[in-house]
């Protein structure tokens, strides 16, 4: 049996900030990612619309689906990029 020595890699899924702000936790995951470095390889994924339309929502789920990793996490209130998700 082969033991892999391999940082896993997690990729942050979060929502295009609005000109307005955003009132989420999405912040958080910043100091997640700086205090957790040694341990995963992280890939920030910012969408590249907002979430206003059906048109900006279905580009975003595909963009989503692209730049998927071994872990995804959704980070915020953005769970309807769930929907392209490979599942394990």
């Amino acid at each position: 049996m082969e033991i892999r020595n391999t940082i896993p890699e997690v990729v942050h899924i979060q929502r295009k900030r609005r000109e307005s702000g955003n009132f989420s936790l999405e912040f958080i995951f910043n100091d997640v990612r700086e205090k957790l470095h040694s341990r995963f390889r992280f890939k920030l994924l910012i969408a590249s619309r907002t979430s206003d339309g059906i048109w900006n929502r279905l580009l975003n789920i595909f963009q989503v689906f692209n730049n998927q990793g071994q872990i995804n996490h959704v980070t915020g209130g953005y769970s309807l990029c769930d929907l392209s998700l490979e599942k394990a």
